[in-house]
């Protein structure tokens, strides 16, 4: 199909200038320059952007590894679950029956607060302030 289109690019372009009179031309697009896309406020690649880390404890019990600049999510860490009164950290591993584990350096480092018990929101904030230290991240 490719090879028919190539061969016959001549013709195609006289029936689509006959059909739309002359209007259809073909576009040639061009990637802005770095100074255009600065002083016009267009998107940076990713490769500008910093990651800056923090631990977050989510609504439903996720904890996660994710970035200040955009919010999304780094690494999930693991799990808070159990009745509210006796909530526990499960860690992200194979063995606690997740399908993506963590890392097993990342794993190694956190293996001592699997099942730890959280009580109340000065353990929760106790929690992220652990692991962000395991893990070498400024809270």
């Amino acid at each position: 199909m490719k090879r028919i289109l190539t061969e016959n690019g001549g013709t195609i372009d006289q029936i689509k200038r006959a059909i739309t009179g002359g209007g259809a031309r073909t576009r040639i697009i061009e990637t802005p320059s770095p100074e255009v896309t600065r002083a016009y406020g267009t998107r940076r690649s990713a490769a500008e952007k910093s990651v800056t880390p923090y631990i977050r404890l989510s609504p439903n019990g996720r904890v996660v590894v994710a970035d200040f600049e955009s919010g999304r999510q780094l690494h999930h860490v693991g799990d808070l679950r159990g009745p509210r009164q006796a909530l526990r950290f499960v860690l992200a591993t194979k063995e606690n029956g997740y399908f993506a584990p963590l890392d097993a350096a990342v794993a190694e480092r956190l293996a001592a607060l699997d099942g730890t018990v959280v009580t109340d929101a000065n353990t929760e904030d106790g929690l992220k302030r652990e692991i962000a230290a395991r893990l070498g991240i400024e809270e």
